[in-house]
């Protein structure tokens, strides 16, 4: 078996550094929270587009469906351009694949383990 020196390769997986990163929406699915399997949420996914060591790094944002978090969704479709009332979400959603944003990346434990979250997302700036 050949063998390989992988001191220096990335996963993919470490722990960004907690900061605002400009990134584009690229795409979102709709899931079943794990805890209970019955609350709804849409995995929003974003990729990263800002120069540097981090480019290309996907991203992704739950927006859970609860009364709660709806103020959080509808911020979040704002940013992205989708409008918000009595609408098909899916549609909006698919209609903003591209959408340049900047989200907010913040760390947290969960298991003991040191995770990446998605904290605020807004619209994407003119950057010179």
């Amino acid at each position: 078996m050949p063998v390989f020196d992988l001191s220096e390769v990335k996963t993919g997986f470490e722990v960004l550094p907690e900061g605002n990163y400009k990134a584009k929406f690229v795409g979102f699915k709709n899931e079943l929270a794990p805890a209970n399997g019955k609350t709804p949420y849409i995995n929003l996914e974003f990729t990263i587009t800002e120069e540097g060591d981090f480019t290309g790094r996907k991203l992704f944002a739950p927006r859970y469906l609860s009364k709660d978090s709806l103020p959080m969704l509808k911020g979040t479709l704002i940013a992205l351009g989708c409008e918000y009332g009595n609408v098909d979400t899916d549609e909006q959603l698919e209609a903003a694949k591209g959408a340049d944003v900047v989200v907010t990346v913040k760390q947290s434990e969960w298991e003991g383990v040191t995770r990446n979250k998605i904290g605020n997302i807004k619209k994407g700036l003119p950057w010179g």
